[in-house]
């Protein structure tokens, strides 16, 4: 693989490199993932490391991770300060930080 494919691929969390992980493409500006059957086994998804996939990121575009695949398993919270309040967030596994579509920044 080339550096270009390598700086591109970087862009996505070491913790996230898992081969049984999968990825849809989402061009920049838009929400919903490109290809035919995204999030079907035999759709347009790609396993980290795959060459269209690193085209895509090398291009600028941005990813969406397919959650409940590979024992990945996503909590989307609105309210943190609930979950503090409520003494939950101790209790949770590895919590990452993303930015939303419309900039939103969660941080735990």
């Amino acid at each position: 693989m080339d550096s270009a494919f390598e700086r591109a691929l970087q862009r996505i969390p070491a913790w996230l490199q898992e081969p049984s992980f999968r990825f849809a493409v989402i061009l920049n500006g838009h929400k919903s993932p490109i290809g035919k059957d995204w999030n079907g086994p035999n759709g347009k998804n790609y396993a980290y490391g795959h060459a269209v996939l690193a085209d895509y990121l090398a291009e600028g575009h941005n990813y969406g991770i397919l959650t409940g695949i590979g024992d990945l398993v996503v909590l989307d919270v609105d309210d943190v300060a609930r979950l503090q309040a409520l003494g939950i967030i101790d209790q949770l596994p590895s919590i990452f930080t993303v930015r939303t579509g419309r900039g939103v920044f969660t941080s735990i």
